[in-house]
């Protein structure tokens, strides 16, 4: 039960019912067993849906050990688990985390499943999903298509070309093209992808609507506006239609119509879409969740764009109102220490409004600053005696004073 609940939205009756089912197999099969590890597996399948990651991570470790302890180690609900984690380890932004899991799950497939099965093509899609995110490792992106190709054949030769699941593979493809800027290969791809839903589902379906939805994104940022906008259109009615009013997807599609009407500079049309988006995102995931958030930065983006603009209009009352609204929501959702709350506070100070509420961000940045230095400098500290004994430390004292805080806060005072 629990897990259709996480499938309808029900996140709170979902773990409630894990919760029972994960007490009841404690008392009939021990604290550890397939049954209990199955159980942590599925809160943090709950926990990941609502954008709970740190908690997801937690779940799918407890899970992942009991296994190990219990299960053959080239069992694939191991691998299961380790692609688990390195899905959350995604969302958090850990990539070398994730590619490792990845790597780990991989191994046990290609060990228990073969080199040609479709949970390992998945885990080739995954891998390069993880790649991708390395952005300072210049060889990742190249690796990522070439992990996309092989999943892509793999799919095809152990599933068929006309099989829904290729079909991902070739809107994965296709989206990876078009980040490294291969407009031609990109289009290709999506449009193969569109073909084969239509041709399994019908023109009425949510993957006939992923593909029209990333085909009108590919084509917004080739400027194509009226053609991009016909497709993220149908796909939104598309999605309303098959799905619900209130689905995560029917959000992406608001988000997009959203990021359109900004690239044209239409701001009330933009900021009634992100609006959408955000409001369907909070309610289906919960406002931590890493597309809540996107929303959120796309409102702020929004404002301080239209704030932009009057100012260089000259329309300073308006570029005040707009920097105000951003700030605002900037400091409620990502606090005082964000770039863009900084950058918004000084853009406001530089019309010569909020200086009192500029100091105010200051005196926070400060303290959070001193919290953080004074951790340091104790670490350091504690280090160097352990190394070298009491003699040197007054010396490494002078790293951080307190006294250098207190004068720098009550600066800000004044």
């Amino acid at each position: 039960m629990g897990i259709v609940e996480n499938n309808l939205g029900q996140h709170a009756a979902s773990l409630h019912h894990l919760q029972q089912a994960l007490e009841v197999r404690r008392i009939n099969e021990g604290e550890e067993s397939i049954g209990v590890a199955d159980v942590h597996h599925s809160k943090g399948q709950v926990y990941d849906s609502q954008g709970l990651y740190e908690l997801a991570a937690r779940e799918h470790q407890t899970a992942l050990e009991i296994k190990l302890r219990l299960c053959d180690p080239q069992d694939d609900s191991i691998a299961t688990s380790y692609n688990s984690i390195g899905a959350v380890a995604m969302n958090l932004g850990n990539m070398d985390s994730a590619r490792h899991s990845f790597e780990k799950a991989l191994e046990i497939r290609l060990t228990s499943l073969g080199p040609n099965h479709p949970q390992t093509a998945m885990l080739y899609g995954n891998l390069a999903a993880a790649s991708n995110g390395l952005s300072e490792d210049p060889m990742a992106m190249q690796q990522a298509l070439d992990l996309r190709i092989k999943s892509l054949h793999t799919f095809q030769s152990s599933l068929g070309r006309d099989h829904p699941t290729t079909a991902d593979s070739h809107l994965s493809l296709g989206l990876q093209y078009e980040e490294m800027g291969a407009i031609e290969a990109a289009r290709e791809n999506l449009e193969k992808a569109l073909a084969i839903y239509r041709h399994a589902f019908g023109d009425e379906h949510p993957a006939t609507a992923k593909a029209l939805n990333d085909l009108g994104g590919l084509l917004i940022n080739q400027e194509d506006y009226t053609t991009g906008a016909q497709y993220l259109q149908q796909a939104l009615e598309l999605r309303k239609k098959t799905l619900s009013p209130t689905h995560p997807l029917v959000g992406e599609s608001y988000d997009n119509l959203g990021s359109l009407h900004l690239n044209q500079m239409q701001f009330e049309e933009a900021i009634a879409n992100y609006t959408h988006a955000l409001e369907i995102r909070q309610e289906a995931v919960g406002p931590f969740h890493s597309d809540t958030q996107k929303s959120q930065r796309h409102l702020i983006t929004t404002y301080e764009n239209m704030g932009n603009l009057h100012q260089a209009q000259g329309s300073i009352d308006n570029a005040i109102i707009c920097y105000r609204t951003a700030r605002d929501r900037c400091l409620r959702v990502f606090g005082p220490a964000d770039a863009i709350t900084v950058e918004l506070v000084a853009k406001l100070v530089e019309l010569g409004v909020d200086v009192q509420q500029c100091l105010q961000v200051c005196r926070l940045n400060l303290i959070k600053l001193h919290v953080t230095l004074m951790k340091i400098t104790q670490l350091t500290n504690t280090s160097v005696r352990r190394l070298f004994g009491t003699r040197v430390v007054a010396k490494v004292d002078i790293i951080y004073s307190p006294d250098l805080f207190t004068s720098m806060f009550t600066h800000c005072h004044t």
